[in-house]
């Protein structure tokens, strides 16, 4: 009977410490063999604030599940997840491509962007944001 409680709250700690931790998928655009890891990943909010010559290496999701996320705490260990993947693959930068966080893609002068930032602070006037999962998506890139 103690090892099946033992048993039963491992598993069970398991799968709650699996909700909190962002699980992440990488879909490469070329061969990523051989390719040294980077010290540095810089990280670009959208598409357009991106004025470098580069070459996507890959996409890269990270998900996390929660049940409120609030503006200010945000989504910090997707972020460190997704840069840490990067550097692991050699890449020089990130690009958020598409996210969860209404936020943050709303940083371009577009009219796409301008609605994004209406609807965020529409929809999080009390500081908190119900979204379960929280997804985020970048390129990874390498500058040219």
């Amino acid at each position: 009977m103690p090892f099946r409680r033992l048993l039963f709250g491992g598993v069970l700690a398991l799968l709650l410490a699996g909700c909190s931790t962002p699980q992440l998928a990488v879909y490469p655009l070329t061969d990523l063999q051989g390719r040294a890891p980077t010290t540095q990943v810089d990280v670009y909010p959208h598409p357009d604030s991106l004025q470098r010559a580069h070459r996507e290496i890959a996409v890269i999701s990270a998900t996390e599940r929660k049940q409120v996320y609030t503006l200010e705490e945000g989504h910090p260990e997707l972020m460190d997840a997704l840069t840490e993947t990067a550097r692991e693959i050699g890449a020089d930068a990130i690009v958020v491509i598409k996210s969860s966080d209404p936020t943050l893609l709303a940083g371009g002068d577009d009219p796409k962007s301008a609605e994004r930032r209406d609807r965020a602070q529409r929809d999080a006037e009390d500081g908190t944001i119900p979204r379960a999962p929280w997804t985020i998506r970048v390129k990874a890139i390498v500058y040219q």
